[in-house]
């Protein structure tokens, strides 16, 4: 089997994991969807300003329309302070109808931004925030444009108590003024009008769409920090739990970072999902939920050296916002991992179904070192679990023997309990006994992209010179054994259950004896 082309364990996440808050309730209409009879909205998914800092202090605030809303002139009537022009969804307003040249628009006319409303219909009390660094370009009886470096403007309408005057540079969530309803003498609808003016190819500086880039921002100012704990880091695993608030029912992500925090050269850094049974962090009347996360060290790793184990929680709309979690960083201190002893067993079926990947199973090694190695039976073609009727222990099935396998070694092999194979006591008693399974997969690769698995030199894979053409089923009727090795089929109904609930067990164990170890 040629070199694997295998993933790392690194999970990409959307922009827009969710569009609700936990606590908040938050929601947001598609972009270019507007109110009803209100005009034709565009539909436009790019964040214009990916890093701006929403434009109000504090939340919540409402995006919605002005003029088609309670107390509007085309709205359904009632006062701009009724209670359902706060809240959930957010309506875009971009292109709504209006008589100003808008290229981007497909009417070509249209509102040249958003409008927004505060927490309340109080005026002159929230305050409004710089987006981006910049200077300060314009300041008129309703207007603060706000021109940053690269050239974008942002736009500011209707602000009471204005704090800025014109070549006054300012940083990000620096204070402009405060939401209002000026209108140059006349008085407007208590709200901010906000515009992003950018350069586009072919058009040069034109109000671009800002409903997403406000939703971004609007995400990261109102979002709870994730959090997590980081219960063991040892050579063989690292485990812990995590969650955000904001998507309680989605797994967090979490970043591992070996060798240093995350971000400083030469460290090691890499994405695990917290998706698997946990009893932290789970919603009240829960006592398990999907928030727990293991990840192995790659193996490149197992060098002798101490090094300090970061994990972070990724915040789900923060991007890449790091909360490190409680109990990190914690030190480990592995054996250097040695040819020695090993022999090379060529991967000759479907690499797939062995799982193995390269950014955590593969050793770095000169072609000519694994040409040196002695060569072993080629690997079977698939995985072969077994475990006996009363579910006492699980056996890795290889070719002519059961090697047994611990609760370690089924994770870092990356295998279900589940589909192990049920045999009867006295054909395991029957079977010829290996040394055990190795503790984790190492692989590496010749000259020629062949995949090889290292493994514990033993007789029994060398006996039959490696040509990889014996078959394990024929080999264990020869032994006397009257077991099947196809597809998962139960002699006993309790007996798969059994099976995952002694992983259970003997991954508590272990969990304990670490904890005891670290504590």
């Amino acid at each position: 089997m040629k070199r694997l082309i295998v993933a790392a364990g690194v999970l990409a996440s959307t922009l827009f994991a969710s569009v609700s808050f936990a606590q908040e309730g938050f929601s947001y209409n598609p972009p270019g969807m507007l109110v009803s009879g209100s005009g034709e909205g565009r539909f436009d998914e790019k964040v214009y300003v990916p890093n701006m800092r929403f434009p109000i202090e504090t939340g919540p605030a409402y995006l919605n329309s002005q003029v088609w809303g309670h107390g509007g002139s085309q709205g359904p009537g009632g006062s701009q302070c009724d209670p359902e022009n706060r809240q959930y969804p957010w309506w875009d307003n971009y292109c709504e109808k209006r008589t100003w040249d808008m290229p981007l628009c497909p009417a070509g006319t249209g509102h040249q931004g958003q409008d927004m409303r505060a927490a309340d219909c109080e005026k002159n009390v929230h305050w409004v925030v710089a987006g981006v660094d910049g200077t300060i370009t314009n300041v008129g009886t309703y207007s603060v444009y706000l021109t940053a470096d690269d050239g974008t403007r942002f736009d500011y309408l209707h602000m009471g108590s204005v704090q800025v005057a014109v070549g006054d540079e300012v940083k990000r969530g620096d204070r402009l003024g405060k939401v209002s309803n000026e209108f140059g003498g006349t008085p407007t609808t208590i709200h901010l009008h906000f515009n992003i003016r950018q350069d586009v190819e072919g058009l040069g500086f034109v109000y671009v769409p800002p409903y997403l880039s406000l939703v971004k921002s609007y995400q990261e100012l109102m979002s709870a920090p994730p959090e997590g704990t980081l219960e063991s880091a040892t050579c063989e695993r690292i485990f812990g739990a995590a969650a955000d608030a904001d998507t309680p029912d989605e797994p967090a992500d979490v970043h591992i970072s070996v060798g240093g925090p995350a971000g400083e050269k030469d460290v090691l850094g890499f994405d695990v999902k917290a998706n698997l049974s946990s009893g932290l962090y789970c919603a009240e009347g829960e006592e398990t939920c999907t928030h727990g996360f293991d990840s192995m060290l790659p193996v490149r790793l197992l060098d002798g050296a101490n090094r300090e184990v970061y994990v972070y929680a990724k915040d789900t709309w923060g991007g890449s916002d790091l909360a490190p979690l409680a109990g990190s960083p914690k030190t480990v201190t592995c054996l250097a991992f040695s040819t020695d002893g090993k022999v090379r067993r060529k991967v000759a079926g479907d690499a797939q179904a062995w799982a193995f990947d390269t950014f955590f199973d593969e050793w770095p090694i000169r072609p000519q070192e694994i040409d040196d190695l002695p060569s072993g039976r080629d690997l079977p073609s698939e995985p072969k679990l077994v475990t006996s009727a009363d579910a006492a222990d699980f056996w890795m099935f290889d070719g002519v023997m059961l090697r047994s396998i611990s609760a370690d070694a089924l994770f870092a092999f990356r295998l279900d309990p589940k589909s192990a194979a049920i045999w009867e006591a006295s054909d395991v008693a029957r079977m010829k006994k290996g040394k055990p399974w190795p503790s984790r997969p190492v692989i590496v690769f010749d000259a020629n992209g062949e995949t090889y698995l290292l493994d514990d030199r033993d007789d029994g894979l060398l006996s039959l010179g490696g040509n990889g053409e014996d078959d394990p089923e024929t080999q264990a009727k020869e032994s006397g054994c009257t077991c099947t090795l196809g597809a998962f089929e139960s002699r006993n109904g309790g007996a798969s259950a059994a099976a995952f609930a002694l992983i259970g067990l003997l991954l508590s164990a272990r969990r304990r004896r670490t904890n005891r170890a670290n504590s």
